[in-house]
């Protein structure tokens, strides 16, 4: 009872820790969150302030990074607005395209409308690039990468929209050299076409060159040792019962003679005492 008891009082000493560490987890989470929308809104206010000086670099990433603390669609709004001015046609468009369906979702027509024209506005002025596979490309393991992000194989063929500016593809493979190129896009309704070609193979490494000779001579010195060791432990487990008999005999023949000399259980004369005593040392030590 008393150990069920016990068990019960741990559980519930666990439990109100782990209590304990869930509130405080989420009271810091809760304070974090406060102070990103905190955060959010101050950058907010300085990119609109921006954006009405006409410093439309400097809103935008006011705007990314306050729709990263704290996503709204008014935020993700506006810096579709900024893109659109700066010329980044693509970026907008898909920002458009996200607000569209956020008011979707929450039921806010007015922005809806406004960021489905604005989408359908910008269709003319995206400038595409068409990533095709040569002959011969299309080899096991083969990854493909658009400014350091893959692409899935439904991307290749299809005219994704770019903003203005140079992207870099680069293409790898198991046993192939990789291949990469810099593509520079043009500002406006700008449609470029560019093919992976086949990757060479790479040169085959040659395999390191054993050295059996000295691997066993490695081996042995490693075995020797280990043996050495045993022997050693060995020898001394061998000395160490032969130490401990002796005493222990020893032990043995003191106490029958303190016993004979004048000892009664642990009653002993002052003579017999001191065998007694020589025996209770040899014990000790056996």
């Amino acid at each position: 009872m008393k150990h069920m008891l016990r068990q019960r009082n741990f559980v519930g000493r666990s439990l109100m820790s782990n209590l304990t560490g869930l509130v405080l987890l989420a009271t810091s989470h809760a304070r974090a969150q406060a102070t990103d929308r905190a955060l959010a809104e101050e950058l907010f206010r300085e990119g609109r302030a921006l954006m009405d000086q006409q410093r439309v670099d400097e809103a935008c990433p006011k705007f990314a990074e306050s729709q990263r603390l704290d996503p709204s669609t008014g935020t993700l709004l506006n810096l579709a607005t900024c893109h659109e001015q700066q010329g980044k046609f693509a970026s907008a468009w898909s920002e458009y395209s996200e607000v569209a369906t956020m008011a979707r979702r929450d039921g806010r027509s007015d922005r809806m409308e406004h960021a489905e024209a604005r989408r359908a506005a910008l269709e003319a002025k995206l400038s595409r690039l068409t990533i095709e596979l040569a002959p011969g490309s299309e080899v096991s393991g083969l990854t493909i990468r658009l400014d350091g992000a893959e692409l899935g194989r439904p991307s290749i063929g299809a005219p994704l929209p770019l903003d203005p500016g140079p992207h870099t593809l680069s293409v790898t493979a198991p046993d192939k050299r990789p291949w990469e190129v810099t593509v520079r896009i043009g500002g406006v309704a700008d449609t470029q076409r560019l093919a992976v070609p086949a990757l060479a193979d790479a040169p085959k490494q040659a395999a390191p060159s054993a050295a059996p000779s000295t691997t066993r001579s490695s081996a042995r010195s490693s075995n020797g040792t280990q043996r050495y060791v045993a022997y050693a432990l060995g020898g001394l487990g061998v000395v160490g019962v032969g130490l401990g008999s002796f005493f222990g005999l020893r032990a043995l023949s003191k106490n029958s003679d303190s016993n004979s000399s004048g000892c009664s259980g642990n009653l002993c004369s002052e003579s017999a005492a001191n065998t007694r005593h020589d025996a209770i040392h040899a014990g000790n030590i056996s």
